[in-house]
């Protein structure tokens, strides 16, 4: 190579320098972080959305600062713009924890939403999504004792109720997964605040059609998950006995074994739970005498039995398909599904669903 090629080789190298793109690269206190987003719907039928922002501050120290600002549309997209126009700086949303919707909201389609937000590239499939009772704003602004960051407060809060029930669990890809389900129901993790103006874990909003239908308390969960899931760990439930005592007991594990079949012209459904549990607290500081354990066992599957009856009868009344039969006959039983399909709330309504538990007591260190 010459030394004329060597130059015109170079010189090509430097112009292609300066015309490639680089990273665009901006400083931590030009944009507003988001943290969490609260969606109501007021009166007049506009969109009522709240955001918790972080802003840092130019001097050395780069203090955090936190805002919560409102702003109203006629959709989410002009209500998010709205707050754009209050807030000097961009809003940046790929760090959003939590997007929390108000009852007037889940009351009506939430389908806007999973439209919204699947559509928007920033954000990340393990987001929390949650519904609470009253407003996502009043629950938002409310103090988390634990942390100083209301958003991270509350999806810690999430997080703990999952860990006792896998029905609380309210990760965006979870919950985009579930609007397919042929049930047409959904659940999220519900929360409201408490006598002291506190958010605290209610238990789940069930929803049918994109609508929220109903609120199941924390109390009633495990039963509703006992049939919602195939296999089950870890989760508590409360007994009360004879004498009014309470008893907790968890169940270690557990395998739901659905049979379907047809007589005279209705779905007969037999679910058999297997499993083992064990006492975790009795209400009084003595051993529970294991010659009793039996006694206790019993009355264990026949209140998880009598519970679980009393969820199916409310969800039957109703004729909303809580506990997601129609996706266990599209998997297994597939030509009953299309036979069932057409009409499935009236035929998930007649249908003739029995429980049958036995979930074994194992010895703890309660036990004598």
């Amino acid at each position: 190579m010459n030394r004329g090629q060597r130059i015109g080789t170079f010189a090509s190298v430097i112009i292609s320098a300066f015309l490639l793109i680089g990273c665009d690269l901006k400083e931590i206190d030009t944009f507003s972080t988001v943290l969490s987003i609260g969606i109501d719907r007021n009166n007049d039928g506009t969109i009522l959305l709240t955001m918790e922002i972080s802003n840092f501050s130019k001097s050395k120290s780069m203090q955090q600062k936190m805002l919560m600002i409102s702003g109203t549309g006629q959709s989410i997209e002009d209500a998010e713009r709205n707050i754009q126009l209050k807030n000097p700086l961009e809003l940046y949303q790929a760090h959003n924890a939590l997007i929390l919707l108000g009852e007037s909201y889940a009351r009506h389609n939430v389908h806007e939403v999973a439209d919204f937000f699947q559509r928007n590239p920033t954000f990340r499939p393990t987001m929390f999504l949650a519904v609470c009772q009253g407003r996502a704003k009043d629950v938002l602004r409310a103090r988390v004792s634990t942390e100083s960051i209301n958003a991270l407060g509350i999806r810690e809060m999430i997080n703990e109720a999952s860990r006792r029930s896998l029905t609380s669990s309210s990760e965006m890809i979870r919950w985009v997964k579930d609007l397919h389900h042929r049930s047409h129901t959904f659940q999220l993790a519900a929360l409201k605040l408490d006598m002291d103006a506190k958010p605290e874990v209610s238990g789940v909003g069930l929803f049918y059609h994109n609508q929220l239908v109903r609120w199941i308390t924390t109390k009633q969960v495990p039963f509703l998950l006992l049939l919602t899931e195939r296999q089950i760990s870890h989760q508590l439930i409360k007994i009360i006995d004879a004498n009014h005592n309470a008893i907790y007991i968890q169940i270690l594990w557990a395998n739901v074994i659905p049979s379907i079949k047809v007589a005279q012209g209705k779905l007969v459904v037999v679910y058999n739970v297997l499993g083992e549990s064990e006492i975790v607290e009795l209400s009084h500081e003595m051993a529970l005498p294991l010659r009793k354990i039996v006694v206790m066992e019993n009355k264990v599957n026949s209140v998880i039995s009598a519970r679980t009856k009393q969820m199916i009868h409310s969800l039957q009344k109703d004729k909303i398909d809580g506990i997601n039969l129609a996706d266990i006959l599209y998997r297994e039983h597939h030509n009953l599904y299309q036979r069932f399909s057409l009409h499935w709330e009236d035929e998930f309504a007649q249908a003739d669903i029995t429980c049958h538990f036995s979930i074994r007591l194992i010895r703890t260190g309660l036990l004598n």
